[in-house]
């Protein structure tokens, strides 16, 4: 999405900060809740100030704060993801496969120039 924002920016000329102002004076944009919902997972809240750890309860508050600015009804693709993967159903943990019975060892040497090859394809 970014890339094709960042394309339309180079071929039409548009200063980025004009059109956000014009966009956020219009009366359908709510100033209280301005943010889609997947930002409650990509916006970070500082855990340190001053390389010493913030309270925990200014990071929940942070946290509170950004979800109050949060408004499920703005149509955005990314919202649409965020629902998708959120119907994925989570691993158990139960019984994990190791990655080595994935592989068949056989018994002998391989070929040195053969493995090159397939090194310099990959």
């Amino acid at each position: 999405m970014q890339v094709a924002i960042d394309g339309c920016k180079r071929v039409f000329d548009v200063d980025a900060n004009e059109e956000i102002a014009r966009i956020r004076s219009q009366p359908c944009m709510n100033k209280d809740q301005d943010y889609p919902k997947f930002i409650q997972y990509t916006k970070e809240i500082p855990m340190t100030k001053n390389n010493k750890d913030r309270p925990q309860s200014d990071i929940r508050k942070d946290k509170q704060r950004i979800r109050k600015r949060i408004d499920s009804s703005i149509v955005c693709p990314m919202n649409w993801m965020e629902e998708a993967l959120d119907k994925i159903q989570g691993d158990s943990r139960g019984s994990l496969i190791h990655t080595s019975d994935y592989f068949i060892w056989l018994k002998g040497r391989g070929e040195d120039r053969r493995i090159g090859k397939a090194r310099q394809l990959i």
